[in-house]
C-alpha cells in the first residue's frame, strides 16, 4: 500500500534553491552547451557552482574545463582550460571556493585548480 500526501502548491524547480549543484539543463545554464562545436547534448558531463553563485565550472567529453559566469546564457563568454586527456567526469569547488577539483575518466587524473576571483561589478 502506497501512502503519500498530495501537495497542491509544489514550487517550480527553477524557483527552488537547491542544496547542491545546478542541473545541467535549463535557461540558467544554456550557455554551457557549446553549440558552435556541434555538441549533441551528451558532451557536458558535470557542472558546479561557487558558493556565491557567481561562477560555474564544467567538465566535458573533450578534456576541457570551462569557467563561466552564472547564470550562463552566452556560450562564448567562458575561459577554457585543458589538461585532461579526454572526458572530464567530475568537477567540484571546495567549500571555500579556493580551488576547483576535476576528475578525468580514462586518464584517471585528479587536478587541483586555484581560483582567483577578480569580480568587477
Amino acid at each position: 500500500v502506497c501512502r503519500g500526501k498530495f501537495v497542491p502548491n509544489v514550487p517550480s524547480p527553477s524557483r527552488v534553491k537547491w542544496a547542491d549543484d545546478p542541473l545541467i539543463a535549463g535557461w540558467d545554464v544554456e550557455g554551457l552547451y557549446q553549440k558552435q562545436l556541434l555538441w549533441d547534448g551528451t558532451d557536458l558531463n558535470d557542472a558546479t557552482l561557487t558558493n556565491d553563485r557567481r561562477l560555474i565550472a564544467t567538465g566535458d567529453d573533450y578534456g576541457k574545463v570551462r569557467l563561466h559566469n552564472y547564470p550562463s546564457t552566452d556560450l562564448k563568454t567562458c575561459l577554457v582550460y585543458g589538461g585532461h586527456c579526454e572526458f572530464v567526469v567530475g568537477v567540484e569547488f571546495l567549500r571555500d571556493d579556493s580551488q576547483l577539483i576535476t576528475a578525468g575518466g580514462e586518464d584517471m587524473a585528479i587536478f587541483q585548480w586555484k581560483l582567483h576571483k577578480n569580480y568587477k561589478d
